[in-house]
Protein backbone atom coordinates (compact mmCIF):
# COMPACT_ATOMS: atom_id res chain seq x y z
CA UNK A 1 0.00 0.00 0.00
CA UNK A 2 2.87 2.11 -0.21
CA UNK A 3 4.47 2.29 2.72
CA UNK A 4 8.15 0.81 2.04
CA UNK A 5 7.76 -2.35 3.50
CA UNK A 6 5.25 -5.33 4.87
CA UNK A 7 3.43 -4.25 8.39
CA UNK A 8 5.74 -6.56 10.25
CA UNK A 9 8.79 -4.62 9.19
CA UNK A 10 7.73 -1.27 9.61
CA UNK A 11 5.86 -1.73 12.73
CA UNK A 12 8.60 -3.52 14.21
CA UNK A 13 11.23 -0.41 12.67
CA UNK A 14 8.73 2.37 14.60
CA UNK A 15 8.51 0.06 17.99
CA UNK A 16 12.85 0.28 18.07
CA UNK A 17 13.45 -3.00 19.84
CA UNK A 18 10.50 -2.09 22.72
CA UNK A 19 7.47 -4.51 22.62
CA UNK A 20 5.26 -3.90 19.89
CA UNK A 21 1.46 -5.11 18.93
CA UNK A 22 0.31 -4.97 14.82
CA UNK A 23 -3.70 -5.47 14.74
CA UNK A 24 -4.91 -7.18 12.31
CA UNK A 25 -8.87 -6.49 11.81
CA UNK A 26 -11.85 -8.33 10.44
CA UNK A 27 -9.42 -11.51 10.11
CA UNK A 28 -12.98 -12.88 8.60
CA UNK A 29 -13.04 -10.55 5.38
CA UNK A 30 -10.63 -13.07 3.87
CA UNK A 31 -13.02 -15.88 4.31
CA UNK A 32 -14.12 -17.93 2.12
CA UNK A 33 -17.80 -17.85 2.73
CA UNK A 34 -17.71 -14.07 1.72
CA UNK A 35 -15.43 -15.32 -1.66
CA UNK A 36 -11.91 -14.01 -1.19
CA UNK A 37 -9.31 -15.79 -2.91
CA UNK A 38 -5.65 -17.92 -1.99
CA UNK A 39 -3.80 -15.02 -3.14
CA UNK A 40 -4.93 -12.77 -0.11
CA UNK A 41 -4.79 -15.48 2.60
CA UNK A 42 -1.34 -16.11 1.52
CA UNK A 43 -0.30 -12.38 2.02
CA UNK A 44 -1.39 -12.73 5.55
CA UNK A 45 -0.24 -15.94 6.13
CA UNK A 46 3.67 -14.69 5.32
CA UNK A 47 2.61 -11.60 7.19
CA UNK A 48 1.93 -13.95 10.39
CA UNK A 49 5.39 -15.81 9.31
CA UNK A 50 7.26 -12.67 9.51
CA UNK A 51 5.18 -11.33 13.23
CA UNK A 52 6.60 -15.30 14.74
CA UNK A 53 10.16 -14.44 13.59
CA UNK A 54 10.04 -10.88 15.25
CA UNK A 55 10.89 -11.09 18.65
CA UNK A 56 9.42 -7.90 20.28
CA UNK A 57 6.07 -8.09 18.33
CA UNK A 58 2.68 -9.85 18.92
CA UNK A 59 -0.40 -9.87 16.55
CA UNK A 60 -3.64 -8.95 17.72
CA UNK A 61 -6.14 -10.70 14.95
CA UNK A 62 -9.78 -10.14 15.37
CA UNK A 63 -11.70 -12.81 13.69
CA UNK A 64 -15.80 -13.27 13.81
CA UNK A 65 -16.10 -16.82 15.11
CA UNK A 66 -18.67 -17.97 12.50
CA UNK A 67 -15.87 -17.60 9.89
CA UNK A 68 -13.04 -19.13 12.18
CA UNK A 69 -15.75 -22.12 13.03
CA UNK A 70 -16.86 -22.74 9.43
CA UNK A 71 -13.28 -22.05 7.19
CA UNK A 72 -11.05 -24.42 6.77
CA UNK A 73 -8.19 -22.22 5.42
CA UNK A 74 -9.07 -19.40 8.34
CA UNK A 75 -8.97 -22.26 11.14
CA UNK A 76 -5.24 -23.68 8.98
CA UNK A 77 -4.11 -19.90 9.23
CA UNK A 78 -4.93 -19.63 12.67
CA UNK A 79 -3.61 -23.16 14.07
CA UNK A 80 -0.75 -23.31 12.27
CA UNK A 81 -1.87 -26.30 10.30
CA UNK A 82 -0.51 -27.23 6.88
CA UNK A 83 -2.38 -28.73 3.20
CA UNK A 84 -2.19 -32.23 4.41
CA UNK A 85 -3.22 -31.84 8.27
CA UNK A 86 -0.29 -31.43 9.76
CA UNK A 87 -0.12 -29.06 13.05
CA UNK A 88 2.57 -26.56 13.17
CA UNK A 89 0.46 -24.52 15.95
CA UNK A 90 2.64 -21.62 17.71
CA UNK A 91 2.24 -21.97 21.56
CA UNK A 92 1.72 -18.37 20.92
CA UNK A 93 -1.47 -18.29 19.98
CA UNK A 94 -4.29 -17.84 22.36
CA UNK A 95 -8.45 -17.70 21.58
CA UNK A 96 -10.59 -14.99 23.02
CA UNK A 97 -13.83 -15.17 22.95
CA UNK A 98 -15.88 -12.07 23.01
CA UNK A 99 -19.31 -12.46 23.99
CA UNK A 100 -22.58 -10.37 24.70
CA UNK A 101 -22.16 -7.73 26.88
CA UNK A 102 -24.32 -7.38 30.10
CA UNK A 103 -27.63 -5.94 31.20
CA UNK A 104 -25.88 -3.11 32.57
CA UNK A 105 -23.25 -2.78 30.45
CA UNK A 106 -25.65 -2.18 27.68
CA UNK A 107 -27.79 0.49 29.91
CA UNK A 108 -24.61 1.84 30.47
CA UNK A 109 -23.80 2.80 26.88
CA UNK A 110 -27.20 3.63 26.11
CA UNK A 111 -26.69 6.33 28.63
CA UNK A 112 -23.47 7.68 27.38
CA UNK A 113 -24.90 7.95 24.06
CA UNK A 114 -27.53 9.78 25.56
CA UNK A 115 -30.35 7.50 24.37
CA UNK A 116 -32.39 6.78 27.51
CA UNK A 117 -33.31 2.97 28.07
CA UNK A 118 -36.22 3.40 30.23
CA UNK A 119 -38.87 0.03 29.30
CA UNK A 120 -36.29 -1.45 26.95
CA UNK A 121 -38.27 -4.62 25.62
CA UNK A 122 -35.91 -7.72 26.23
CA UNK A 123 -35.80 -8.36 22.87
CA UNK A 124 -34.23 -5.03 22.26
CA UNK A 125 -32.15 -5.07 25.06
CA UNK A 126 -30.35 -8.98 23.94
CA UNK A 127 -30.07 -7.20 20.70
CA UNK A 128 -28.03 -4.81 21.98
CA UNK A 129 -25.78 -6.54 24.12
CA UNK A 130 -24.03 -7.75 20.94
CA UNK A 131 -21.19 -5.55 20.55
CA UNK A 132 -21.57 -5.12 16.60
CA UNK A 133 -25.42 -4.46 17.09
CA UNK A 134 -24.58 -2.00 19.77
CA UNK A 135 -21.60 0.03 17.84
CA UNK A 136 -24.30 0.12 14.76
CA UNK A 137 -26.48 1.53 17.06
CA UNK A 138 -23.89 4.28 18.46
CA UNK A 139 -22.68 5.23 14.50
CA UNK A 140 -26.91 5.91 13.99
CA UNK A 141 -27.40 8.40 17.29
CA UNK A 142 -23.66 10.00 16.48
CA UNK A 143 -25.49 10.87 13.00
CA UNK A 144 -28.54 11.73 14.56
CA UNK A 145 -27.17 13.88 17.04
CA UNK A 146 -23.99 15.38 14.58
CA UNK A 147 -26.22 16.29 11.69
CA UNK A 148 -29.46 18.80 12.32
CA UNK A 149 -30.98 17.23 8.64
CA UNK A 150 -30.43 13.49 9.43
CA UNK A 151 -33.87 11.56 10.01
CA UNK A 152 -35.31 11.64 13.23
CA UNK A 153 -33.81 8.24 15.14
CA UNK A 154 -36.54 5.98 16.60
CA UNK A 155 -35.14 3.10 19.02
CA UNK A 156 -38.19 1.18 19.63
CA UNK A 157 -38.26 0.29 15.41
CA UNK A 158 -34.89 -1.18 16.00
CA UNK A 159 -36.11 -4.71 15.98
CA UNK A 160 -33.56 -6.86 14.30
CA UNK A 161 -29.72 -6.55 13.42
CA UNK A 162 -31.01 -6.42 9.64
CA UNK A 163 -33.07 -3.14 11.02
CA UNK A 164 -29.87 -1.45 12.70
CA UNK A 165 -28.01 -2.49 9.23
CA UNK A 166 -30.82 -0.75 7.17
CA UNK A 167 -30.99 2.49 9.12
CA UNK A 168 -27.07 2.94 9.02
CA UNK A 169 -27.00 2.02 5.34
CA UNK A 170 -29.45 4.30 4.92
CA UNK A 171 -27.98 7.31 6.89
CA UNK A 172 -24.38 6.47 6.21
CA UNK A 173 -25.92 6.64 2.03
CA UNK A 174 -27.17 9.93 2.71
CA UNK A 175 -24.10 11.58 4.14
CA UNK A 176 -21.70 10.26 0.96
CA UNK A 177 -24.39 11.05 -1.59
CA UNK A 178 -23.90 14.96 -0.42
CA UNK A 179 -20.48 14.58 -0.25
CA UNK A 180 -19.68 12.40 -3.34
CA UNK A 181 -22.80 13.33 -5.49
CA UNK A 182 -25.29 10.57 -6.61
CA UNK A 183 -22.63 9.50 -9.30
CA UNK A 184 -19.86 9.55 -6.71
CA UNK A 185 -21.50 7.33 -4.30
CA UNK A 186 -22.70 4.85 -7.08
CA UNK A 187 -19.37 4.99 -8.60
CA UNK A 188 -17.83 4.23 -4.99
CA UNK A 189 -20.49 1.33 -3.97
CA UNK A 190 -20.28 -0.16 -7.21
CA UNK A 191 -16.37 -0.40 -6.90
CA UNK A 192 -16.81 -1.97 -3.71
CA UNK A 193 -18.98 -4.44 -4.02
Amino acid sequence: IGFGGSPVRLVAQAAGGRPAVLVVDQLDALSVLVGRGETVLDGVRDMFTQAQATGNLRLLIACRSHDLDHDRRLRRLIDGGTEDGQSTASPGFLKVVVGDLDAQQVQDALLALGVLPTHMPPRLQKLLANAFNLSLLANIVEDARRDPQALPFDLSSMRTRLDLLAEYDRRLGRRLRRALGNDGYTTSVSRIA
